[in-house]
C-alpha cells in the first residue's frame, strides 16, 4: 500500500504537514511529472512531487505533493 514519508532538514514536521497533501486513487499510469504538471496548470506552485512506486517501477496509485505555500495546499484540498 501507500505510505507517507516525512521530515527534512531545517523544517519541522508541522511545517511540512502544512504544505503537503497525500493524493490517493490515482491512475496506475500517473507519473510524478504528470501529477506536478496537473497542479502547476491549476496555478499552484509545487516544490516536490512523488508518485509511490514498487521495486518494479509500477505505480501504487498514490503520491505526495509538496506545495511552496501552505495556502496553496489548503486551496488544492478544498477544490
Amino acid at each position: 500500500g501507500c505510505r507517507r514519508g516525512g521530515g527534512g532538514r531545517g523544517r519541522s514536521r508541522a511545517d511540512f504537514a502544512e504544505t503537503r497533501i497525500f493524493v490517493e486513487n490515482l491512475s496506475f499510469e500517473t507519473t510524478w511529472i504528470g501529477l506536478k504538471e496537473h497542479f502547476m496548470a491549476e496555478g499552484y506552485p509545487v516544490a516536490f512531487v512523488s508518485v509511490s512506486e514498487t521495486s518494479t517501477g509500477d505505480s501504487k496509485g498514490c503520491g505526495l505533493v509538496q506545495f511552496e505555500e501552505a495556502e496553496a495546499a489548503t486551496d488544492a484540498i478544498e477544490r
